[in-house]
């Protein structure tokens, strides 16, 4: 028996070693990438790469996109994030935050423990790597539509600053209690519309630029977000949601009081609503998805474009604001998640999974007729659309490659930057597949499994199972496009190659599978249902004959 045993660990030491051909060194050493953005005329588009913490900005233009550069020489694995990058209207500079926001005691993060300030700043450079300079401490810039001007935020304040003339210092324009966000600038940058948030209540102001005041018009006790103005600058649209004093975080909200959308008549100062959600499903306002600057866009031929959970899928819409009609623009079981806006209004681009529910797929809808067609397709997962001048810009992975930035020109997909992608990247990574498991109480709860490589039936090896956090998330069949859940697959798929069995659950309350399975009867607080998810997994492995 012990001669048996001793031969059995031999076996599996011989093909633990002879699976391990690469490191997490490796399978991490790519940059990611985030915040992809293009300029108003779609010549040049602009994105940050981290690269082993290094975090920097780079550009492309030219002919398909093939000139690159990095514009920015941050160095050293600081944790100093760069985000919130934006073109001004001539695309010649680029505006963006560089540092970490402040903590509920009102201190920066600082995981290098630099002795030096780490709170966020804006900057200002052109688009060829010159002229860096720093504009004020402060986040969320809003460029103004001439682009002069650029509004901010600083502790809760909002702050203007110039960008043609750096002898004029930053000053504060909105003195006002609570918390202010949501800068929009109207279409001749006369008036900028803002949300202050009062903890419980969240009003809409407005702050007119030429006698420098500021207006709470249809101020209420519910919580008013996401103001989007018409092209001609006379109405003002926006998002109200009422105001829930009990909203316990880890429980199931299926139902609630509706949410409806408002639109005010700035000359006269009166607002009315426009349209109000159902009772039943779709009554409560998701405010994480889709994951967009603003939730409201108001389109050519004055449609409002808002996204609604109506069938079980939060799906986008087009309310007609004369004839207050509306129609699904975005049909088909699946979530919608990133959205833009053509530059004539007259299309949205959107990422979502409709067709294709363990990946992302880039969408594009013609507003007047709602014909909505699919742009790409196949393995790969692509999200964050950027318009283009001949198509857009976004970022894309797959099973065995991380996210990294891409061009879709007339039907074909091709890298940018493809030179800034390691040489030695290891290219024998597994095909997860996709199972269902069932759950103790009989529920099927989705996953994904990675099989180590020249997986062969019957032959036995370790099993572990991944669990996403959140829960708010989930896990795909490839490099998933938030940067820690695609170290978090990395590391599944080193699992794999050495030899383990690993199982990605998606367990109930995460996203990508509707209404009622996000909000899951039971979960979290009121009963933890998701851990019978878990258990089953568990068994799932237990019953397989290779475990």
């Amino acid at each position: 028996m012990m001669l048996k045993l001793k031969l059995i660990a031999i076996i599996f030491l011989i093909a633990f070693h002879s699976t391990a051909q690469t490191t997490l060194d490796n399978l991490l050493s790519p940059a990611f990438p985030t915040g992809l953005v293009s300029s108003a005329d779609g010549s040049t588009v602009a994105w940050v790469f981290n690269n082993k913490g290094s975090r920097n900005i780079f550009v492309a233009d030219g002919i398909n996109f093939s000139n690159s550069k990095q514009i920015t020489n941050y160095t050293g694995d600081d944790g100093i994030e760069i985000n919130s990058l934006a073109f001004t209207p001539d695309g010649s500079k680029l505006i963006f935050v560089r540092g970490n926001a402040n903590n509920n005691q009102g201190y920066a993060a600082n995981p290098a423990q630099l002795q030096k300030e780490t709170g966020r700043s804006l900057f200002i450079i052109n688009k060829d790597g010159t002229g860096l300079q720093r504009i004020a401490p402060g986040s969320y810039p809003k460029i103004s539509p001439d682009g002069k001007t650029v509004a901010y935020l600083m502790s809760g304040q909002v702050y203007t600053a110039s960008l043609t003339d750096t002898t004029v210092k930053p000053q504060q324009i909105i003195r006002a209690r609570g918390s202010q966000g949501m800068l929009r600038w109207n279409n001749d940058g006369s008036k900028l519309a803002f949300t202050s948030n009062r903890g419980d209540h969240t009003f809409i102001g407005i702050y007119d630029a030429v006698t420098k005041t500021i207006s709470f018009a249809d101020a209420s006790a519910d919580h008013d977000h996401d103001p989007v103005w018409s092209a001609d600058g006379k109405w003002l649209a926006y998002i109200r949601t009422p105001n829930v004093r009990t909203d316990f975080p880890f429980t199931p909200l299926r139902t609630g009081n509706p949410w409806s959308i408002r639109i005010l008549n700035v000359t006269i100062g009166v607002a009315k609503e426009i349209w109000k959600a159902d009772a039943g499903k779709g009554s409560v306002f998701v405010d994480d998805l889709p994951v967009a600057d603003n939730r409201l866009l108001w389109a050519a031929n004055n449609q409002l474009i808002f996204p609604w959970e109506k069938d079980g899928w939060i799906h986008l819409y087009a309310l007609d604001v004369e004839t207050k009609k509306i129609k699904l623009l975005t049909p088909g079981d699946g979530e919608v998640e990133n959205i833009s806006l053509s530059a004539d209004k007259k299309t949205v681009y959107y990422t979502c999974n409709i067709t294709d529910i363990n990946r992302r797929h880039i969408w594009k809808v013609n507003i007047a007729d709602a014909k909505a067609e699919l742009l790409t397709k196949g393995d790969r997962i692509e999200w964050n659309p950027a318009v283009t001048a001949n198509g857009f810009a976004m970022l894309s992975s797959s099973a065995t490659k991380p996210a990294w930035p891409a061009i879709y020109n007339n039907g074909t997909v091709n890298d940018i930057a493809a030179e800034f992608f390691p040489k030695d990247f290891y290219t024998g990574l597994v095909q997860p597949q996709q199972i269902n498991i069932k759950a103790t109480d009989g529920k099927i709860a989705p996953a994904q499994i990675f099989l180590p490589p020249n997986h062969k039936p019957g032959t036995k090896h370790p099993a572990m199972i991944f669990l996403h956090g959140g829960s708010r998330r989930q896990m795909l069949l490839g490099f998933n496009y938030g940067q820690y859940y695609s170290n978090a697959y990395a590391l599944n798929q080193f699992f794999a190659s050495k030899g383990y069995i690993v199982i990605a659950l998606n367990f109930r309350s995460g996203i990508g599978y509707g209404l009622d399975y996000r909000e899951a009867p039971n979960y979290g607080i009121t009963g933890a249902s998701e851990v019978l998810d878990v258990i089953g997994a568990g068994e799932y492995l237990k019953s397989r004959a290779d475990v």
